[in-house]
């Protein structure tokens, strides 16, 4: 009974880290059990671990065969840091470009958080497995060959395949690593690249708009849908693509423009006006071929009647303007006779008033020839066109 409260008790300080928690059992010397080989401190990362070597090898077969009690604290840290890069991560694994982004994204350092889980995990203590450690705990796993707790994460592994956000964080993280590494992880999980592409091309409506599916190699991509054929869902491809469709112009092989609506034409057809290289990515199927030619034929149609139209309406805008020059020098015209109007308008009104004054001037000298008994000349006068005389000898002009 004593013993295990000891074990209860430097399970809290293996997990903490902190010396100063750990009390010593009235029975016996802390110091004494650490120095009596039951529990190894291992250093990694600055971080201390104390590890039970006699339960963590009944649960490792590497730990059984490279490690003892007396050497696990020297060899243990050189191993974690050979499983997980540390001395390469910063260096890049790879001159691809695509790879070494993949590698940065998803190449998740062993954190204080996961080496803990796993002690737990393998000294038969509680631990929890989750999207984000799994792949390290099963390289860890597949490194030190612990079978037990293999079965958990391949048990965890199956029950998630439904979800695409593990099936892609793994398949990711599955990328960034070199061939040995990859045959190593595939040997001791249930993962395998051409299962979960399976998986990935059985259900595309899935995958396909998750964000994760982004971060795929686009030839990877490519190899993907090439295996999903006629059933890729065109609206969620079309949307995918046009999310960064100079990284994915590629994939516009798999587009079928017959199944777009025209909204959706007329932007692929914008951007491949615009460049011209996007134009060999594309299969255009024969009845868009003819119906595209048809539609030529229209356009040229159209394009020799606007033409048409547009001589006709040049003519007519010559005519208007010869029309409309001639109206001005009729304005012009007008304007000058109807000055020569006013002009005679004023010489017929002097000409009445001269008239009138002429009037004034005969009848008085007839007046004054009647007066004075000239009858004879009034009578003569009276005997001339235009002149009548009243019965007093007034003169009266008429038709003058």
């Amino acid at each position: 009974m004593k013993q295990k409260v000891v074990e209860s008790e430097i399970r809290e300080y293996i997990l903490s880290g902190d010396v100063s928690r750990i009390s010593i059992p009235e029975n016996g010397n802390m110091n004494d059990l650490i120095q009596s080989g039951l529990y190894q401190k291992v250093t990694f990362c600055d971080h201390h671990y104390y590890i039970n070597f006699f339960k963590f090898a009944q649960y490792s077969n590497y730990a059984r065969i490279h490690y003892t009690q007396f050497n696990i604290s020297r060899k243990m840290p050189k191993d974690l840091q050979k499983i997980l890069h540390y001395d390469q991560i910063d260096q890049g694994l790879s001159t691809d470009s695509q790879s070494n982004s993949i590698r940065q994204k998803y190449t998740n350092p062993l954190t204080l958080k996961y080496l803990e889980e796993f002690i737990k995990a393998n000294q038969n203590e509680k631990f929890q497995v989750t999207n984000e450690s799994y792949f390290l705990f099963v390289k860890l796993s597949s490194f030190f060959v612990t079978k037990v707790f293999q079965a958990v994460l391949d048990k965890y592994a199956k029950e998630c395949f439904v979800d695409p956000s593990f099936v892609l964080l793994q398949y990711l993280s599955l990328l960034t690593l070199n061939e040995s590494e990859k045959l190593l992880f595939i040997r001791a999980s249930c993962f395998d690249p051409e299962i979960i592409e399976n998986i990935i091309v059985g259900n595309i409506k899935l995958y396909l708009p998750h964000e994760l599916f982004k971060d795929i190699p686009v030839e990877i991509i490519y190899r993907i849908l090439e295996k999903t054929g006629l059933s890729i869902p065109q609206d969620l491809l079309y949307h995918f693509i046009v999310s960064d469709l100079k990284k994915f112009q590629i994939l516009c092989h798999f587009i079928k423009m017959e199944d777009l609506n025209d909204q959706k034409k007329q932007f692929l057809l914008d951007h491949i006006r615009n460049d011209s290289s996007l134009l060999h990515n594309f299969i255009f199927p024969e009845p868009l071929i003819s119906q595209l030619m048809s539609i030529n034929r229209i356009l040229v149609s159209q394009k020799d009647d606007i033409q048409k139209f547009t001589d006709e309406n040049d003519n007519l805008k010559n005519n208007l303007m010869s029309l409309t020059d001639e109206i001005s020098m009729l304005k012009a015209e007008n304007m000058k006779l109807t000055e020569e109007l006013n002009v005679c308008h004023s010489q017929m009104s002097n000409d009445k008033k001269l008239i009138e004054n002429l009037v004034l001037h005969h009848q008085s000298i007839f007046h004054y020839i009647c007066t004075i008994g000239h009858v004879e000349f009034a009578e003569l006068l009276l005997n001339q066109p235009g002149v009548n005389v009243n019965s007093k000898y007034q003169i009266v002009f008429v038709n003058i």
